[in-house]
């Protein structure tokens, strides 16, 4: 099916997503609201994340995936069109999103860390009680405060996410052995809802940098989606191998699967779906696209409606990402070989590195009026020609007095 302009501009421009045409591998068409955001003729491949592969989805169910535009990573929708594809990209207002995020993360939690700590000394005064309807509403008071508190975290990093902070603590990792560990927990949570799971892992060890926690968060909230939609008794897969440069993570399941409408909105932080009571606070897709992408990878999802859903994670690999993830391209990295005065480590002390900023009368106005940290990051940075650790951390890596591994560990925020 091939569109002219005429029909494209008829069909599209009164859309409320901006919407591409791509037809033989470029952009050939751009719909009103999509103006500004990527010029026409401009090859796809140079949009697309190092391992999307565009015949395969072409070939595929309608997909989303990350594209790189001129404002940054956005997570497109793909629609194959008869051997074109049409790319429908989100809409909404991140900065104002991340505010109400922040203040709802905010309202909720200062409450409900009082509540938590009130229970944590009444709990243990009627544990020997022996009322069995006391003890189960104990119970369901204790864990709804729980999913509460996991809901606010949610809510904190997808604030953070949109404003592109989201924390990260990075330490090298070895991934087959990280995975295997995580295999032990995820196969015990399956056998207790009634689903198999089968794990393939590689023999080699694949190093890369990474947050231990958060990552182990996505892969639980991805296995925690899988089990919801999928019905007792059903098989499902994880694997892990690699190619090249880049570590490929994989989920399936033969579960419900999404509709399109679904697959749509399934990493919008704008809406959720409002009639299934499995969807939770609705937040566990975009925090793990934002993780993902925190840690330089990308997330690639396609499902089809009865046939179950299939969830790539793609993570970055060996030295490349070491320079990534510190935003300088360091040639050459110094490392202490270790000796017995320093217990094989190849440290020989420590040096402190200092992140100051002074609490002038314009920062105390700003405090007062409840303005945004990063306005009063700017302000110190401009006017007081205060650096963040990392930056510090980093020079100190270029002259080898540290290395990537420590910066970091302390210092690194995505």
């Amino acid at each position: 099916m091939q569109l002219s302009p005429e029909q494209f501009h008829t069909l599209f421009d009164r859309a409320a997503q901006p919407v591409l045409l791509v037809q033989d591998g470029v952009i050939t068409q751009c719909s009103s609201r999509a103006e500004g955001l990527i010029a026409p003729g401009s090859p796809i491949r140079e949009l697309l994340p190092p391992d999307a592969v565009l015949q395969e989805l072409i070939a595929a169910a309608p997909t989303v995936l990350p594209l790189r535009l001129r404002t940054g990573y956005v997570t497109a929708q793909v629609q194959p069109l008869e051997g074109a594809l049409l790319l429908f990209l989100p809409v909404g207002d991140d900065d104002a999103c991340a505010s109400a995020l922040s203040r709802a993360a905010q309202a909720v939690s200062a409450p409900l860390t009082t509540l938590l700590s009130a229970s944590g000394t009444i709990f243990p005064l009627l544990a020997d009680v022996e009322d069995p309807l006391l003890q189960r509403n104990l119970a369901v008071l204790s864990r709804s405060c729980y999913q509460l508190l996991r809901a606010s975290e949610n809510l904190g990093d997808l604030s953070a996410a949109l404003r592109g902070r989201l924390p990260l603590s990075m330490e090298k990792t070895d991934l087959t052995d990280f995975l295997d560990d995580f295999s032990q927990t995820a196969g015990d949570l399956c056998l207790q809802a009634g689903r198999e799971l089968d794990v393939e892992l590689p023999q080699a060890p694949i190093y890369l940098w990474a947050d231990r926690r958060q990552l182990r968060r996505v892969l639980l909230a991805l296995l925690s989606n899988a089990i919801k939609f999928t019905a007792p008794g059903s098989l499902l897969r994880l694997t892990l191998t690699r190619r090249g440069k880049r570590a490929y993570l994989r989920l399936t399941d033969g579960g419900e699967g999404m509709t399109p409408e679904v697959l749509t909105s399934a990493f919008s932080r704008y809406t959720q779906p409002q009639d299934d009571p499995r969807t939770g606070a609705g937040f566990s897709l975009p925090v793990v696209q934002a993780v993902i992408q925190a840690h330089g990878g990308t997330i690639l999802l396609q499902s089809q409606k009865d046939r179950g859903t299939d969830v790539t994670l793609t993570l970055p690999v060996g030295l490349p990402q070491e320079q990534a993830l510190l935003g300088k391209d360091i040639t050459t990295i110094k490392r202490g070989t270790g000796c017995t005065h320093c217990n094989g480590t190849g440290y020989r002390g420590r040096i402190a590195v200092h992140e100051i900023g002074t609490i002038d009368r314009n920062i105390r106005r700003m405090i007062s009026r409840g303005a945004e940290i990063e306005e009063i990051e700017a302000y110190a940075r401009e006017q007081q020609g205060m650096r963040s650790l990392k930056e510090k951390g980093l020079e100190l890596v270029k002259q080898g007095v540290t290395t990537p591994e420590e910066l970091l560990r302390i210092a690194y925020y995505a």
